[in-house]
């Protein structure tokens, strides 16, 4: 039922945004340095940056740090042992929980059907895997263009998956090149 899913998403970013954008992010980075550890990763390409924009740049800093955090053997199991996080109320634990037994990853796909209400069926270009996946973004990008293969970074939240920070997508690509 994409309605009650589409609420029950609704409902946890209005709860769970702010734990995750302004304090988890930034606690890995003061922990980590990890944005440190992404601006060196990019001085081999500093003649492009300026291509990109701040903005553009600052977007992809908290994708790789939220990346680091949530994928596979991520940060995020280490951050849950920290005191500040312990002090938060059951229910957030309990989402933090729940999101670092499921690992975030980048993932190149093709839609195979559309439902319609930012719901697609895509599957794994290089895997075959399938995905429910919740995008309004990519609902956005597709009335503008006809992408053939996007690239992503998707996080599983127990019904759906969903794409995180910036959404690629290719018209003249497809999973063959």
């Amino acid at each position: 039922d994409f309605n009650n899913i589409t609420a029950n998403i609704k409902t946890r970013k209005t709860h769970y945004t702010w734990l995750i954008d302004e304090h988890i992010l930034h606690h890995a980075n003061d922990q980590y340095s990890l944005a440190s550890k992404f601006d060196t990763s990019l001085l081999p390409f500093k003649h492009l940056l300026n291509l990109l924009g701040v903005e553009n740049i600052n977007r992809m800093r908290a994708e790789y740090i939220a990346h680091r955090i949530f994928r596979k053997d991520g940060y995020i199991h280490s951050i849950l042992k920290h005191s500040a996080i312990k002090k938060l109320p059951p229910k957030m634990i309990e989402h933090l929980t729940a999101m670092s037994s499921r690992p975030w990853k980048y993932i190149f796909a093709e839609i195979k059907q559309d439902f319609g209400c930012d719901f697609f069926q895509i599957e794994d270009a290089f895997t075959g895997e399938s995905y429910l996946l919740y995008s309004p973004g990519m609902t956005a990008t597709k009335s503008e263009h006809n992408p053939k293969l996007w690239f992503f970074l998707i996080g599983d939240n127990g019904e759906c998956w969903e794409t995180y920070g910036l959404i690629q997508f290719f018209v003249s690509f497809d999973a063959d090149d």
